[in-house]
């Protein structure tokens, strides 16, 4: 019960300080790709020593196939923010 609650109270802290600092001036596509990046990559890490809820095999190939994708997506969505919007 303790670690549930101790998860809520982070996620909880993690929402209002991004809700604030994305109001604060200078702000832009750089802060929003920073955080989807890390999260995205948070996700991707984690599920490597993570072992399935349904008790099966660890699917390591899954894993880096997705890993993999995620990086390549990471990749062209950063250059577009580096680049300035297109179009």
């Amino acid at each position: 019960m303790g670690r549930v609650v101790v998860r809520c109270v982070v996620v909880v802290a993690g929402v209002v300080l991004v809700t604030r600092w994305s109001g604060s001036r200078g702000w832009d596509g750089r802060h929003r790709f920073a955080l989807a990046a890390g999260a995205t990559l948070t996700y991707v890490w984690s599920a490597f020593p993570t072992q399935p809820e349904s008790g099966g095999a660890h699917d390591l190939l899954g894993n880096v196939v997705f890993g993999a994708v995620a990086l390549v997506v990471l990749a062209l969505a950063g250059r577009r923010v580096a680049t300035g919007p297109t179009g």
